[in-house]
């Protein structure tokens, strides 16, 4: 019997037959035995103009993969199931069916996401459905599931850039999560395919934060309650803080979310993580740092959640990273030794109960240099008598140099603590050396 190899060129053209190995005596018999075999149906998605055959094909090769997928791999079926959906580009229910397939393919079988990624026929059918079908949410979930995996294709991506496509595609995809903006599974659908457009495009995340910030924020609005969809939310608002020109734009709206964010949920560190993350690189932009401050901002929020969380050690780490960003401002600026205080049981937390995480002790040790230069009244708080309120962070300094001895940023930043530390404080100078002999 002669097989079938679907052949299909660009974005345009039909399936044609053509010679193929045999398959399997077992796959055969397997085919053979069934209402209809594989041939017929390939046969039917290229001839057939009607709606039902081509539905019970799509149905038949859909029970057919679940069987033997390898029969469908050796016939590149998913390039017929493509031909198909182009020549009946008008029947939408045979379009959101086709799409079905076609995901159901890319899911369970490697060789078929491999060519689908590899070709751009898909890409151009997907992004003319897109396009003509922006407010119709059946067709834009399915064709941007479909367009996340092709984009995982770096070679897809590239010829994306070179063909200048990328912002005509953005569009495309904003449009229609415009008109779907109440369908959870499409905006984040949505999300995902932005994540491939924008991750290293400089000039979108600009366009990106001009153009549709108030999309996001009016998402961010009616899916508050959506864990996954607000954390991919975020991670847009992060690429975009990528851009130093967007982060004065994005700075007030960024903390608006973040607080109704927290007076919403009940200590949900998963977004706490991804919000802070996008409000550490906003404060990379001094004007940002200074709004953070000005605002009451760090005070009333990113403190709280430091001296609530303390368990949560990338919570920690995100939270004293925006801490160190914003020192020039923050420390200067603090007037009630309260909250220096507060300040200071950040870092001793943070330190106590992170000891062997690295990266938090070098940021704690930097925080408190920056944090006793500016304000060195603190260091009454700084010793081992609990009747002063004081904390033995002196003690913490020491014991993170010596359990992570082969650091070398850690040695210097806690060093720098240190002597600090030991300026004004006699305390701690006669209780270092005593520990250090």
């Amino acid at each position: 019997m002669q097989q079938v190899q679907t052949n299909i060129e660009g974005d345009s053209g039909r399936w044609s037959p053509q010679m193929e190995p045999p398959l399997s005596a077992g796959m055969m018999n397997l085919l053979t035995d069934g209402v209809v075999d594989l041939e017929s149906v390939l046969r039917t998605l290229q001839m057939s103009a009607e709606h039902q055959e081509l539905k019970t094909a799509l149905l038949n090769l859909t029970q057919m993969f679940n069987v033997v997928p390898k029969s469908l791999e050796q016939t590149n079926a998913d390039m017929a199931v493509l031909s198909m959906l182009n020549h009946m580009a008008g029947d939408l229910e045979l379009q959101i069916l086709g799409l079905d397939v076609l995901q159901k393919f890319i899911q369970h079988s490697r060789s078929m996401e491999f060519n689908m990624r590899t070709k751009q026929g898909l890409m151009n059918h997907v992004m003319r459905l897109l396009t003509d079908h922006p407010s119709d949410h059946r067709i834009q979930t399915r064709a941007l599931a479909v367009l996340v995996k092709l984009l995982s294709s770096e070679t897809l991506r590239n010829q994306l850039v070179e063909q200048k496509q990328c912002s005509k595609l953005m569009d495309v995809v904003l449009k229609g999560t415009a008109m779907t903006l109440d369908k959870p599974e499409c905006v984040l659908n949505a999300m995902n395919v932005l994540v491939f457009i924008l991750k290293d495009e400089a000039e979108l995340q600009a366009v990106m934060a001009k153009k549709y910030l108030q999309l996001l924020l009016q998402l961010f609005k009616i899916h508050a309650k959506n864990t996954v969809l607000v954390k991919a939310l975020f991670s847009i608002l992060l690429i975009m803080a990528q851009d130093a020109t967007s982060r004065p734009l994005l700075a007030l709206p960024v903390m608006n979310i973040i607080r109704s964010q927290m007076s919403q949920r009940q200590r949900d560190s998963s977004v706490i993580v991804e919000s802070f993350r996008v409000l550490e690189v906003l404060c990379l932009t001094d004007k940002v740092s200074e709004m953070l401050v000005e605002q009451g901002f760090l005070a009333s929020v990113i403190l709280p959640e430091l001296l609530t969380n303390t368990d949560e050690a990338v919570v920690q780490q995100c939270g004293l990273n925006i801490l160190l960003a914003t020192s020039n401002h923050l420390f200067p600026n603090t007037k009630s030794e309260d909250q220096a205080f507060q300040w200071l049981k950040v870092i001793f937390f943070a330190m106590s109960r992170h000891m062997g995480n690295v990266n938090i002790q070098i940021s704690c040790c930097k925080v408190l240099a920056r944090l006793l230069e500016t304000k060195p009244e603190v260091y009454t708080w700084i010793g081992e008598d609990a009747n002063l309120k004081q904390d033995p962070i002196h003690t913490l300094c020491l014991g993170v140099i010596l359990m992570h001895e082969k650091n070398a940023e850690l040695f210097v930043s806690a060093c720098k603590a240190i002597y600090y530390l030991a300026a004004d404080n006699g305390i701690v100078i006669v209780s270092t050396a005593v520990l250090q002999s």
